[in-house]
């Protein structure tokens, strides 16, 4: 399998999930939208580590992915989804703003 194709399914995947935290963390009262938005930022990261483990189950199947030397495309990849989360992150505080959300019930 062609490695960019499969970096370009993986930032796929994170763009899905990313979409569904902008959609539904706009609304939500600031004590919750303070835990989901840590659960979104550890949960990028159990993603990329459930790919990493996941690229090595394949290698010992005989199913090859080359992401370079020590999976370097695909930390490449993790980082700049980092870097996209934070901006979906900034957006969602510049909405949570201007929507005013109050911080208790």
């Amino acid at each position: 399998m062609n490695e960019y194709l499969a970096s370009a399914i993986i930032y796929i995947v994170f763009l899905l999930f990313s979409y569904g935290f902008y959609i539904g963390s706009i609304k939500l009262k600031t004590p919750i939208f303070f835990v989901v938005g840590l659960i979104y930022f550890f949960g990028i990261y159990f993603y990329f580590d459930l790919l990493g483990q996941l690229h090595h189950y394949l290698r010992d199947h005989q199913f090859y992915i080359e992401f370079g030397h020590a999976d370097l495309l695909l930390i490449m990849v993790m980082l700049f989804c980092y870097l996209n989360s934070f901006i979906v992150l900034m957006v969602v505080l510049y909405k949570r703003w201007k929507l005013k959300i109050p911080e208790q019930s």
